[in-house]
């Protein structure tokens, strides 16, 4: 049995799609996995476009005391977890769960921002396995450490539990090089775990009733808001929104999803036409299941992510910069710039070796 350290217990479409991805394709190769419920650090369940941070304040507290029932979508997250998901029960600590999971053998840590330091010393304490026992071999896969802000001098105190992984893969070239610098083996760069399975089925198995041909618009950003715009006024397309964090809802969308489980939103994504997002597991899931799809990131920081997997990809051009204006968007001209055949191409080949690095790290 293998233990997966990763983001499981946050209310975050990619983290739990990327769980799954993960957890699914080990299924596929015959190896048993679990996910360690451990939580080195909490994360409140975002609010549902709330217009003020006092809002959400003010439900927080209100949840502590027991007098408002968590949403639908935080009900739905919970859903997924406890039914797609194999988790193990809840643990103070990665010794505790170690201890009462006595067939875990092995440990795989990732995918997500797992060794990024904006988490803490606890999460790091976890995420580098300090102080697991020498008999449980530790993998990393497309681990990353959440930005170029993650200094050498932020994972030097855990070189010596680096240096214990029998074998690391990292998500980004930022990370690579980062951990190449103190890791004594080398370092693989591999894809996110969204890319290593099919979500066809998955998808198709949810009924969602969506408005006809439309454009999935996940997180907001002014260039986004453009592209979608356009997307709607010039093409004709119906718009379906979901909101990353506190985002308002989009003024023109068709339908907000406010109450997208995981499920859900990969459903609607799967049935859209055209897809335009701020976030990198939005971007992964969208290039999974081949849509026409723009990033579009709201922050120097998601920038580097999203940038980093494109270039990879030879998809440079699917990431969009802040300034754009409606009358001189041109989605057909913007589209036609990236070979997607080549892109697709890539992806399998990348998505090839890295299934290649996971089987030989788990079986060396």
């Amino acid at each position: 049995m293998i233990g997966i350290l990763t983001f499981h217990h946050v209310y975050n479409y990619g983290a739990l799609l990327q769980a799954y991805g993960l957890q699914k394709y080990l299924e596929s190769v015959g190896v048993s996995s679990i996910i360690a419920d451990v939580r080195p650090f909490h994360r409140e369940p975002p609010g549902v476009a709330h217009p003020k941070i006092t809002l959400r304040y003010i439900n927080k507290g209100l949840k502590f005391l027991g007098l408002k029932k968590p949403s639908i979508k935080e009900r739905l997250f919970d859903d997924f977890r406890n039914n797609q998901l194999y988790v193990s029960e809840q643990a103070p600590s990665l010794d505790v769960f170690l201890n009462h999971n006595k067939d875990v053998s092995g440990l795989i840590v990732g995918s997500d921002q797992v060794w990024g330091a904006k988490f803490g010393k606890a999460a790091l304490n976890v995420y580098f396995c300090k102080g697991v026992d020498n008999g449980i071999s530790r993998v990393s896969y497309a681990a990353c450490i959440g930005s170029t802000k993650t200094r050498e001098s932020d994972i030097l105190p855990f070189v010596d539990d680096l240096n214990a992984f029998k074998a690391v893969g990292v998500r980004d070239e930022f990370s690579k090089d980062l951990i190449t610098n103190i890791y004594s083996g080398n370092v693989s760069r591999v894809v996110d775990p969204t890319l290593l399975i099919d979500w066809s089925d998955i998808a198709e198995k949810v009924d969602i009733d969506l408005p006809g041909d439309f454009a999935f618009y996940y997180g907001r950003s002014p260039a986004g808001d453009e592209i979608v715009k356009s997307l709607k006024e010039k093409k004709g397309l119906n718009v379906v929104s979901v909101g990353m964090e506190n985002d308002r809802p989009f003024d023109m969308s068709d339908f907000h999803l406010n109450d997208a489980g995981p499920l859900e939103w990969l459903a609607a994504m799967k049935k859209s036409s055209f897809v335009v997002t701020t976030s990198f597991h939005g971007l992964m899931l969208a290039l999974s299941l081949k849509k026409p799809v723009l990033a579009t990131p709201v922050s120097a920081l998601a920038a580097e992510r999203i940038s980093d997997a494109a270039a990879w990809f030879g998809a440079t051009e699917v990431v969009l910069s802040q300034k754009i204006e409606n009358s001189d968007l041109d989605v057909d001209r913007l589209l036609n710039n990236i070979n997607w055949d080549v892109v697709y191409k890539n992806i399998e080949e990348k998505v090839r070796l890295s299934k290649h690095f996971l089987d030989g790290a788990l079986h060396r």
